[in-house]
């Protein structure tokens, strides 16, 4: 029989009570006369039996007989009152602590069973309620929620590990939502409830960056990246987009038309280029201020060294059908040095890469196995090659626009010689 409230004592601090064990049958003597069944409270074995399981009878009602079998181990005590202890059929939810007759102990104190029915309070560590695990033993990472999958050996910042999801392999987190909807995590403080956002939007397949409350960066549906903007950037739109395969990257100052750089290049020595926009056309600029130079000379022959440049026509392999006019990168770079990036058949060792059909690089860093996973998944081309390690070229630049006071110098020389010609 199961009970309400804590194990019911052996003994009572007051009330008659008669004591037998040692029984071979289901029938004792009780030492005082009773009027019914109910002037008593007959405990088999510490559980309380209801009135109904049992009868009096025999002079006095001294004669009782229980609804069971008894054994020899088993003990029976009888109550001569019915005021010391009584069973109860409590209405649905009038049952609490002060019924139950269990402490609440402090918070965090959780009910539990021991299995056989008895209920109670208990101290079920701090770990009960911030900590998820799936065998494994306890919480040993951040200071709130820990969800672990499986034991990683790694650690996280004590700054950031008010939630803390941790596995091996593959794993993460997943904010499902319907079509219509979206997705988002917010950062807020006192003053504000969205100070950050990350948000995905499901209608449109889009997701979104925001700070100080407005939108910043959006990633479209095909891949554009869009920065300051949501659109791309047009003579009303100020903004970058960063293009998916089908489009170009844009680059917008908005419906201004006055003098802008929407790009500048810096590095240790300060600001040394930029690309700058006026009302009707763009300027690919690099430093060139008086006040960043020195040593001038304009005192030098350039038709010598004019002379040494070799103009070729030819065709690059990945284009055969086009030909173009040009130079030979390393045919230039004792001659104008400041016009070639790299050095000829410079080469490099890379390890764990995959190589488009030309030979390019497409990938590094990648495994046999998810180069393999990779081209199954689209994102590899099948032809493509995977290599532990491979010598790969790093190809020499030229910028020809650095040819360019090269030339005129060498037109300046050529004007005063042909002066000089027609002077004589």
């Amino acid at each position: 029989m199961t009970y309400v409230g804590q194990q019911p004592s052996t003994t009572f601090d007051s009330g008659i009570q008669d004591r037998f064990t040692g029984l071979s049958s289901n029938t004792v003597t009780l030492t005082h006369d009773i009027s019914a069944e109910t002037d008593i409270l007959v405990v088999w074995n510490n559980i309380v039996q209801d009135s109904g399981t049992y009868s009096v009878g025999g002079t006095g009602n001294k004669t009782l007989t229980l609804g069971g079998t008894l054994v020899s181990a088993d003990v029976v005590t009888v109550y001569y009152t019915n005021k010391v202890m009584q069973s109860i059929n409590p209405t649905a939810g009038s049952v609490g602590i002060a019924e139950l007759n269990v402490s609440d102990g402090s918070n965090g104190h959780a009910l539990t069973t021991n299995g056989s029915g008895t209920l109670s309070f208990a101290d079920v560590g701090a770990d009960a309620d911030n900590y998820f695990q799936s065998g494994l033993s306890s919480k040993d990472l951040g200071n709130g929620l820990h969800v672990k999958i499986a034991d990683s050996g790694g650690s996280v910042n004590a700054n950031r590990g008010a939630i803390v999801v941790e596995g091996t392999g593959d794993h993460g987190m997943t904010i499902v939502g319907n079509n219509a909807g979206q997705g988002g995590l917010w950062f807020a403080n006192q003053s504000a409830t969205d100070a950050g956002q990350i948000d995905y939007n499901h209608p449109d397949d889009t997701m979104r960056f925001y700070t100080a409350g407005g939108e910043r960066m959006r990633i479209g549906d095909t891949g554009k990246v869009f920065i300051q903007c949501t659109q791309a950037p047009s003579s009303s739109v100020s903004g970058i987009q960063l293009a998916d395969s089908n489009s170009a990257s844009k680059f917008g100052g908005g419906s201004g038309t006055t003098n802008q750089n929407l790009i500048v290049f810096y590095n240790g020595n300060g600001e040394v280029g930029k690309i700058h926009t006026s009302g009707s056309n763009t300027t690919y600029a690099t430093s060139s201020d008086y006040r960043l130079k020195e040593n001038v000379n304009y005192n030098w022959d350039a038709t010598t060294r004019l002379k040494q440049l070799k103009p070729a026509r030819f065709n690059f392999k990945a284009d055969a059908d086009t030909t173009v006019d040009g130079f030979l990168a390393h045919e230039v770079s004792s001659i104008v040095p400041q016009a070639v990036v790299g050095t000829k058949d410079a080469t490099e060792s890379k390890t764990n890469v995959v190589l488009n059909p030309v030979g390019d690089i497409a990938a590094e860093g990648i495994t046999e196995e998810e180069w393999t996973q990779g081209k199954a998944d689209g994102i590899y081309l099948a032809n493509s090659t995977w290599h532990s390690s491979k010598d790969v070229p790093v190809y020499q630049s030229i910028d020809q626009s650095k040819l360019v006071p090269l030339l005129i110098k060498t037109i300046q020389e050529l004007e005063a010689r042909v002066k000089t010609l027609e002077d004589a």
